[in-house]
């Protein structure tokens, strides 16, 4: 089974397919010992000029995981979740900011957030986050909007703890003193 995912970089969105033996675009991500992805039927654009040009097309294509900032599951995501991982989780609205991105979404978690540890207890260097959106800061214009968004700790600037009533991606009014 194949599985079509947007993939976004520092400068760079990617499209493809990515073969998935019924797991979660965040598994596949999370293989440990597999540093590169095989993508099918791949179209690369630079972010810059997104919607101006015709895409890049290759037949084959292999992406460094490591420069991924986060994916986006271009139809939601129907693969099965396994029975071991059914935990009561709880909810947690973040904000994250990545090079060139802001990101705000929900991240479901087992345990309090802490926001010291958060990427200490997780193992795995892709986290899901749902009712996402991604926001590019050199064209706000590129505003995404997206059920889940798998995203690399490693490429994380900062992470907060929204508050509830915080309207998102958007600074915080201060009154001036």
């Amino acid at each position: 089974m194949y599985v079509e995912v947007e993939f976004f970089t520092a400068d760079h969105v990617i499209r493809g397919f990515i073969d998935s033996p019924g797991e979660r675009v965040s598994d596949i991500l999370n293989i440990k010992h597999q540093t590169t992805l095989f993508l099918t039927d791949v179209e690369m654009s630079p972010l810059i000029s997104v919607g101006r040009n015709t895409p890049t097309r290759f037949n084959q294509a292999i992406v460094e995981k490591k420069t991924i900032l986060f994916a986006i599951p271009v139809v939601k995501d129907m693969t099965h979740k396994s029975i071991y991982r059914r935990a009561v989780r709880k909810n947690f609205m973040i904000h994250l900011a990545m090079p060139n991105f802001l990101v705000d979404g929900t991240i479901h978690l087992t345990e309090a957030l802490d926001i010291q540890k958060v990427f200490v207890v997780r193992p795995e260097d892709f986290i899901p986050i749902t009712d996402a959106r991604a926001i590019y800061t050199l064209n706000p214009k590129i505003d995404l909007h997206a059920g889940t968004i798998v995203f690399n700790k490693n490429n994380v600037q900062l992470l907060g703890e929204r508050f509830s009533d915080e309207p998102t991606t958007t600074p915080r009014e201060t009154p001036n003193p």
